[in-house]
């Protein structure tokens, strides 16, 4: 295994001396290129991790907002389940209103009946 390795090493400094001047120019500009591209590589993943958090933050904002909403429809759900003043006021009003008019009705049959006596005598 050794002796394989010792031979591929001797096979690639052999055609990295065989290599002309403009290859070894193309090497170096193609691995200058490859760092170029990892680096952006690298800026690109800095700006992804970047929005990602961004995005986290919005994300986690709106569920508190949200949150708050259904608390706040809670609390109207709660008011609107009680029943409403004004109607138990009216409510009130008209329940009495209809015991006068019925107090007036028994009074009015009364002054009827004694009226009735007063012309028969």
């Amino acid at each position: 295994s050794s002796g394989i390795n010792a031979e591929y090493g001797v096979e690639t400094k052999e055609k990295e001396i065989q290599m002309s001047a403009s290859e070894k120019l193309e090497l170096s500009r193609r691995i200058e290129e490859q760092r170029t591209n990892e680096q952006s590589l690298e800026e690109q993943l800095q700006v992804s991790s970047l929005c990602v958090r961004v995005l986290n933050d919005r994300v986690e904002s709106k569920d508190e907002m949200l949150l708050e909403l259904n608390s706040r429809v809670q609390q109207l759900e709660g008011e609107a389940a009680k029943p409403c003043t004004m109607c138990s006021n009216y409510e009130s009003k008209l329940t009495k209103t209809h015991s006068r008019i019925q107090e007036l009705q028994n009074s009015e049959a009364c002054l009827l009946v004694q009226l009735t006596e007063i012309q028969t005598e």
